[in-house]
């Protein structure tokens, strides 16, 4: 019989990365210009994996949505109620 080893992790349920991206404005004009996102940015801001643990943590574990997001935001994740 093989021995099975198993190494467990802490994560957070949801993960994310936050991009600040630099902003001038024109003093002639005033139009803000805004830097273009890092390549492999997309478009979305909540990705269907994230979407479907918060549906689990809510529905499938009965946690509140106001207390994910104190967990979250405990880990420095911005997740709004």
């Amino acid at each position: 019989m093989p021995r099975v080893l198993v190494r467990i992790l802490g994560q957070a349920p949801v993960a994310a990365t936050v991009y600040s991206l630099q902003q001038l404005r024109c003093n002639a004009c005033g139009q803000a210009y805004t830097a273009k996102a890092p390549e492999g940015v997309g478009e979305e801001k909540y990705d269907a994996t994230a979407a479907a643990m918060i549906a689990q943590m809510k529905y499938g574990s009965g946690m509140p949505f106001h207390r994910l997001e104190q967990l979250e935001k405990s880990l420095g994740i911005p997740l709004p109620t």
